[in-house]
């Protein structure tokens, strides 16, 4: 699979504290743009799929301490929807 156009640009800016979006018209790559980028991470990360019911579960609780756990320790969090 090859890296994206953007894989490169993004990549320089993944150790930086602000928040990187990615959005896009259906079908464009941005999802497998996130798994490349998650795969050159060197280190651990999160990954929520809102395809996935037990990943949508989690957001759709009124109990945060549900997601509390996830995002206490600074690893990059990624959500795809």
């Amino acid at each position: 699979m090859f890296k994206r156009a953007l894989f490169h640009t993004i990549a320089s800016q993944l150790q930086h504290k602000n928040a990187l979006v990615i959005t896009g018209m259906r079908q464009v790559g941005k999802t497998t743009l996130m798994k490349q980028l998650a795969a050159a991470w060197p280190g651990k990360h999160v990954w929520f799929d809102f395809d996935n019911p037990l990943d949508q579960m989690l957001f759709e609780s009124n109990d945060f301490r549900l997601i509390h756990p996830f995002t206490t320790n600074h690893l990059p969090l990624t959500i795809n929807h």
